[in-house]
């Protein structure tokens, strides 16, 4: 028996949608019944108290950092990197929230581009999304992000405690459900692209399956369906046909997310990098066990915005997988299959129209790809160097000399 009833690709994304309009992630209103949107007063005032914590966050990390900015660590750059980074986190979910809000219809194109294609591929090959798995991802995605945030922020009150800080009860409670929200906005938006983007993977690679299912893609290959020239004509107009909107689908990610998702990644990848770095230099300077036990759990805290980083790339580097597969899908046909004129001149526009226009998840500077994993390897890595240089002066010789001996 299936948790939850879904016929259409709408249903299936409720979990996903009310969660993200908790967050005013999602700025507009849906009509599940004739599967229409519209942008109420209500999501308004939703983005707007969004808007309103995030700016209360933003002010509370510059006056949380006036109060630990000596106590975290001995390092300026340290302590200055990882509060800027934190700030500047804030500031990329404020201008999501703003960008989200300005293509709401454009995100809810998407969702009606994927019912339609869903619809097409069960009137023309009989196939049926299985609704209720990708309801429960969605679902056990979300709950998970949060479940683990939680248990984090109980253990790093178990081991710092707060009421030490020399704020008063009122300060605390303000600054810690301000960071939390803007957190938890931060961790929903990362959940809503990797769906989006799992959901797109889906369905490039059910297109690449129906291709291979109708068409000779092996030189010994037999063909499980036979058909005249006219049929396999149209159904290659067809396949162009659901490859033109899923490549639509892309297009409209790519201007709703791309920019979010770029700056989320740069500014996880930078506190990354101050986040390793604090860990190298409570270790090798001569410091209290409190900022020690601090540096390792913003590692820690660090390996949530690791996982951002890693989900993105890796979802998207597997839609563009199967995007670039549909052209070489193509390919075979064209080679190890025997067609008339008619079907021939359709196979080669088709192939045309993959040469020119290949969909991949880009943000313009880069493409989101496994070579990516390289680049911020090597960065990370020089980053780290010149942050070393700088920060030689407090480093304790006489330690690492003993230490060496």
């Amino acid at each position: 028996m299936k948790w939850c009833p879904e016929d259409n690709f709408f249903e299936s994304w409720r979990f996903v949608y009310w969660i993200t309009k908790v967050f005013a992630i999602t700025t507009y209103t849906v009509n599940f019944e004739d599967q229409t949107a519209e942008q109420t007063s209500t999501d308004q005032l939703v983005m707007i108290a969004s808007l309103l914590v995030c700016l209360l966050s933003m002010y509370n990390s510059y006056e949380s950092y006036k109060i630990w900015m000596n106590w975290m660590t001995t390092s300026y750059i340290s302590n200055i990197g990882l509060f800027a980074t934190q700030g500047f986190l804030q500031l990329s979910q404020l201008i999501s929230l703003i960008l989200n809000y300005i293509n709401a219809m454009k995100v809810f194109k998407i969702a009606t581009i994927m019912n339609k294609v869903d619809k097409k591929f069960f009137v023309l090959f009989g196939y049926r999304m299985t609704y209720h798995r990708r309801h429960l991802y969605g679902a056990l995605l979300a709950v998970s992000g949060y479940i683990n945030w939680i248990i984090y922020m109980i253990v790093m009150t178990h081991y710092f405690n707060p009421l030490n800080s020399g704020l008063t009860l009122i300060e605390l409670l303000r600054i810690g459900l301000s960071s939390f929200w803007v957190v938890l906005c931060f961790q929903t938006n990362g959940i809503y692209i990797v769906l989006i983007l799992l959901t797109l993977r889906t369905h490039f690679a059910q297109l690449n399956k129906q291709i291979r299912k109708h068409f000779n893609t092996t030189p010994h290959g037999k063909l499980r369906y036979t058909m005249d020239s006219d049929q396999a004509s149209k159904l290659i107009m067809k396949f162009a046909t659901l490859h033109d909107q899923l490549s639509d689908a892309i297009g409209l990610f790519n201007q709703c997310f791309s920019t979010q998702a770029m700056f989320g990644l740069t500014l996880a990848f930078g506190f990354t990098v101050f986040s390793i770095f604090g860990v190298i230099h409570t270790h090798a300077t001569d410091t209290d066990e409190n900022s020690r036990q601090l540096s390792r759990f913003n590692m820690i805290y660090d390996g949530f915005y690791v996982l951002f980083i890693v989900q993105l790339v890796v979802f998207s580097s597997l839609v563009n997988t199967e995007c670039k597969r549909t052209a070489t899908v193509i390919h075979k046909v064209i080679c190890y299959g025997s067609h008339d004129k008619q079907t021939l001149k359709e196979l080669r526009i088709f192939s045309q129209q993959l040469w020119h226009h290949t969909p991949k998840i880009s943000c313009g500077l880069f493409a989101f790809e496994w070579e990516l994993f390289y680049t911020m390897a090597g960065s990370l890595t020089t980053y780290l160097i010149i942050l070393m240089q700088f920060d030689l002066v407090n480093f304790d010789y006489a330690v690492l000399v003993a230490g060496g001996d």
